[in-house]
């Protein structure tokens, strides 16, 4: 793996971990309920976009040439046979 793509791999690990805590915050404080409704938005809002960049990291992970799937060499015959 290429130093950059463990950089996002860690990266996407770290972010788990603060979601967790934000969810857990959100989901299960005696807090949350009491803050003013409109920090309880931003702080939904912060969830929800978390949350979709930690996907975006996955799907970036999956993609790293290291994670590609293996060529299908019923495909490569396939081509090399219409050339």
């Amino acid at each position: 793996m290429q130093p950059h793509e463990e950089r996002v791999v860690t990266e996407r690990g770290e972010l788990a971990e603060k979601l967790i805590r934000l969810r857990a915050f959100i989901h299960t404080s005696p807090i949350f309920p009491k803050l003013p409704a409109d920090e309880q938005v931003r702080l939904k809002t912060q969830e929800f976009h978390m949350s979709m960049y930690w996907t975006v990291l996955g799907e970036r992970i999956y993609n790293f040439p290291t994670n590609s799937p293996a060529p299908d060499p019923a495909r490569e015959s396939n081509q090399k046979a219409n050339e």
